[in-house]
């Protein structure tokens, strides 16, 4: 392209050669009025970019700024610096506010790819944190959000006297027992929000739950507790996510194939599995703030949806959507809004038709490594879906202007995984959009229709039912009889009789379960193949379909196995000490209030039985 000014039309007789010059536009030795030099088009360029400020969202988001001229020509994205530098905190959120509504490149994000990761973090301190979140509802979410993204995934049966987090998750897959991935305090965190954890509530096909209650201000002693459980008074119910996105058949995979992938909607099988056990929970509390991440985000919605009277506000972190049928429901039974936290880079909340109504929160998370002076965007799927936005946005403001609600968050919370390494994380409050505005849900019809398909097609859905549908079988008889048990003596048959049980029949609620995934007769023939070291996190083997040649390309699924042997589901001894395992949680999430298990559990040791 030349940057040579449009010259008149030379006539045929004239040869003379017009001179392309690089870096001056204007023509001096031809008739006409002289073309603006190029500071001149610089500063015309940028005088409508701030006039027009779609324009200058435009350039952030595709990296090119076109000159104002009859023919255009690129101006280089640095040059806009000056012009970001010099704007007011008003036209700089005009700007963000234009980029997060047009879908691309988030605002911060952008800068930080033109710019350097430091210079987008301090455009966000001019603009503030503040201005997206005021600080009774980043210290009531930030608080939320310690429960929705570890506490929920904790398996401890008291997290009340849990002094810190025992139960720590090989999140990174390295087969390190010591490295401590969450440093969550569970004891102090609540004590000081002056709330009270229930038991864990655990399902069928990895459904898990837990409502923490206010604790009552009569039994508070602490002056500053009691006046804190003012503010903070709400219920929570919090709905546990996918315990690592895996097409395996370890706990992760039961929770992405077939809650994630679920036809309707993310989270709708598990909420049908478990509905009657999801009702006994919700009847602790006349309303609560229900919430989740990830998958636990989605059944909050779902569940919501369901029972929208019970509802004061919901709140959601990386989360998928839901369909539009369940949010119109929503809408019409209850004024309750909902916030849903989503991380730039992370493709989960790409799911649903749409959120429950309210207001969608973006953030953009920023690392540096251990001696490296600049920040970086850190805009990816895998370490922004396990961040901690809130509590990361607060380690960032200044410790001054910090409640002690942000700063207890701070001493007893949860970080971000990648800290535990040296690596310093900060996170950006974005801008938020309304619900009805959101650009982002482009990935229901991937995840609805192509991977359930694929799951199938490569038996991955076959094999997770086959390996998990003993122990759901065996916790579904053994929740039926539970729900009955009101003595030491029925406590005890339970407990003998799961120690003693061959075998279960197959229910037609566990029959549903695996028609939902699609599973029919028969399987297609696939030939395992392993992946090198410890897979890739999500598959551990390839499942390669055979094409139909001179053999059957099907065999019999899971199903079909079952009907084979009389409708019913053999019982392995790992699906026996699974149930054993959380006997007295089972129990009590069919007895809210009750500890009387715990009790009936001791006595069971005394007498030799456990």
């Amino acid at each position: 392209m030349t940057n040579a000014s449009p010259v008149r039309r030379p006539s045929v007789k004239d040869t003379t050669q017009s001179t392309v010059t690089p870096t001056i536009p204007n023509r001096t030795s031809t008739p006409g009025p002289a073309a603006p030099t190029g500071n001149a088009v610089l500063k015309a360029a940028l005088a409508y970019a701030r006039e027009h400020k779609d324009v200058l969202a435009h350039a952030l988001q595709s990296g090119v700024l076109l000159s104002r001229e009859s023919r255009p020509r690129p101006i280089a994205i640095i040059k806009l610096k000056p012009l970001l530098d010099s704007m007011d905190r008003a036209e700089l959120l005009t700007v963000r506010t234009l980029m997060q509504r047009n879908g691309g490149l988030e605002f911060y994000a952008a800068l930080a790819k033109h710019y350097g990761g430091n210079y987008a973090l301090a455009i966000q301190k001019k603009i503030g944190t503040s201005t997206d979140l005021n600080k009774e509802q980043l210290s009531l979410h930030a608080f939320i959000e310690q429960l929705t993204i570890r506490a929920v995934y904790m398996n401890d049966s008291d997290l009340n006297t849990l002094k810190e987090d025992l139960d720590l998750q090989d999140a990174d897959r390295d087969k390190n027992a010591i490295e401590k991935e969450s440093n969550l305090q569970p004891q102090r965190l609540l004590a000081f929000f002056g709330y009270h954890a229930g038991p864990l509530v655990t399902g069928l096909w990895g459904f898990q739950m837990r409502a923490f209650l206010p604790i009552p201000l009569n039994e508070i002693k602490d002056p500053a507790v009691r006046a804190r459980r003012t503010v903070f008074n709400d219920p929570i119910l919090v709905f546990r996510g996918t315990d690592g996105v895996q097409v395996t058949n370890r706990e992760g995979g039961v929770d992405s194939i077939f809650a994630n992938f679920a036809k309707d909607s993310v989270g709708v099988n598990q909420v049908n599995a478990n509905w009657e056990l999801i009702t006994v929970t919700l009847s602790q509390v006349k309303q609560a703030i229900f919430a989740g991440h990830s998958l636990g985000g989605g059944l909050a919605q779902v569940v919501a949806a369901r029972r929208p009277e019970k509802v004061t506000q919901v709140v959601t972190f990386q989360a998928p959507g839901v369909t539009d049928e369940m949010a119109a429901r929503f809408t019409e039974k209850t004024d309750a809004r909902s916030t849903h936290y989503r991380m730039a880079g992370d493709i989960v909340p790409l799911s649903g038709d749409t959120h429950l109504p309210g207001q969608i929160e973006y953030l953009t998370r920023f690392t540096r490594a251990r001696g490296n002076p600049n920040f970086r965007p850190a805009v990816d799927m895998t370490n922004s879906h396990k961040a901690f936005p809130l509590t990361t946005a607060l380690q960032g403001m200044n410790p001054a202007e910090l409640t002690p609600e942000q700063k207890a968050i701070l001493q007893y919370g949860a970080h971000d995984i990648q800290e535990a390494g040296g690596t310093q994380v900060r996170v950006t409050p974005s801008g938020g959009v309304s619900t009805t505005q959101d650009p982002r849900l482009k990935a229901e019809s991937g995840r609805e229709s192509i991977l359930p398909s694929l799951m199938r097609g490569m038996n991955y859905a076959d094999e997770m039912v086959e390996a998990n549908i003993g122990y759901n079988a065996l916790l579904e008889a053994t929740q039926q009889k539970l729900k009955k048990v009101e003595t030491y003596a029925a406590f005890k048959a339970v407990w003998k009789w799961v120690e003693e049980v061959k075998t279960v029949p197959l229910s037609e609620g566990q029959r549903a379960v695996i028609k939902s995934l699609g599973i029919g007769p028969t399987k297609n023939l696939t030939v395992p193949i392993p992946i090198p070291g410890r897979g890739t996190g999500v598959l551990d083997t390839f499942n390669l379909p055979i094409p139909q040649l001179m053999t059957p390309s099907t065999l019999p699924s899971v199903l079909t196995k079952i009907a084979a042997r009389g409708n019913q589901v053999t019982i392995r001894d790992p699906d026996r000490s699974a149930v054993l395992q959380q006997f007295v949680s089972h129990w009590m999430s069919w007895h809210p209030g009750r500890d009387d298990a715990n009790g009936w559990i001791a006595r069971l040791q005394k007498e030799g039985v456990q």
